[in-house]
C-alpha cells in the first residue's frame, strides 16, 4: 500500500476541492443558462452542432435519441432565431445540413463562459511557485484528457454522445 496512499489521499483532495470550486461557480451558470435565448432541447441541438459541424436532421435525431419530426421542429425554431442555417447538402444535392451560425457559437460559448470559473480574475493572487505547479500538472491532466477522449473512453457530463 506504500506508494498508493499517498495518490489516494491527493485523489481525495482533489475530489474535495473540485466539488468547493464547483459550488462557488454554480451561481454564475445558472445565471447564465436560464439567460440563453433557447430551450434545453434546442441548446442540446445546438451544441452538437457547433462541436461536430454540419448534420443532417436525422443523424441529430439519432444522437438525440428522438424523432425527426422533433428535430425538424427546434432546427426551424434555431434557424427563426438566426442561430442555426440550413443548406443543401453538396454530397447529394438532395438532402439539407444544418449549421450553427456565429451567432449560434456565440450562444454556447456563453454557457461554456459560464461553466469556467473566472480564472484569469484570479490567477493574480497565486504566487508563483504555486502558478507553476499548476500550469504543470493542468499540462499533464490536458494530455490525459485529450488521451481519453481520442480512445472514446470518456463518461459522464450529461448524457454521453459522442459528437466529434
Amino acid at each position: 500500500m506504500g506508494e498508493s496512499a499517498p495518490r489516494e489521499r491527493l485523489l481525495e483532495d482533489f475530489s474535495r476541492l473540485r466539488e468547493e470550486f464547483e459550488q462557488g461557480n454554480v451561481a454564475r451558470h445558472i445565471d447564465a443558462l436560464v439567460s440563453l435565448p433557447v430551450t434545453n432541447q434546442q441548446l442540446h441541438v445546438l451544441g452538437f452542432l457547433v462541436v461536430g459541424g454540419p448534420r443532417r436532421a436525422s443523424e441529430v435525431a439519432r444522437l438525440l435519441d428522438v424523432s425527426g419530426a422533433t428535430v425538424s421542429g427546434l432546427l426551424d425554431r434555431l434557424e427563426a432565431a438566426g442561430l442555426v442555417e440550413r443548406t443543401v447538402a453538396p454530397e447529394d444535392g438532395r438532402g439539407r445540413l444544418a449549421a450553427a451560425t456565429p451567432t449560434g457559437i456565440d450562444v454556447v460559448r456563453q454557457l461554456t463562459a459560464a461553466s469556467v470559473p473566472p480564472l484569469v480574475e484570479v490567477i493574480d493572487r497565486v504566487n508563483d511557485a504555486d502558478l507553476a505547479a499548476f500550469v504543470q500538472g493542468l499540462r499533464a491532466f490536458l494530455a490525459a484528457f485529450r488521451e481519453a477522449w481520442q480512445e472514446g473512453t470518456l463518461t459522464g457530463g450529461g448524457g454521453g454522445a459522442r459528437v466529434g
